[in-house]
């Protein structure tokens, strides 16, 4: 998580690739990080969009494709600088996340603000 928001960028799985296809430019993400916080750490505006099979985080292996290709160019607008103490629970909130990429119904939206 840290390395992707240093890069401002974030890879998810091909078989996610339905997601990763209706993103567009300006549309808003938000950082959930699985550990150690479970919670929304950050939030951005997507600039772009790529497919890279070079790995790029630590866990993939240097020699193989990468296990995240699809590929989302962000901007930071805001992050937690102290993870721990501001992030925002999402399971509190009755939003469930459980993939790298995931939609939130428009009508949940103001749950994430």
């Amino acid at each position: 998580m840290i390395l992707g928001l240093r890069h401002a960028v974030w890879g998810v799985k091909a078989k996610h690739g339905e997601l990763w296809d209706k993103l567009k430019t300006n549309d808003k993400v938000f950082f959930y990080c699985t550990n150690p916080i479970g919670g929304i750490i950050g939030n951005g505006i997507v600039t772009g969009k790529n497919i890279d099979t070079k790995p790029f985080w630590s866990n993939e292996n240097p020699d193989k494709e990468s296990i995240y290709p699809l590929r989302i160019q962000f901007q930071v607008v805001a992050q937690a600088n102290d993870w721990s103490k501001d992030k925002k629970s999402l399971y509190c909130k009755g939003i469930d996340f459980s993939h790298g990429i995931n939609y939130v119904e428009p009508h949940n939206h103001n749950k994430l603000n």
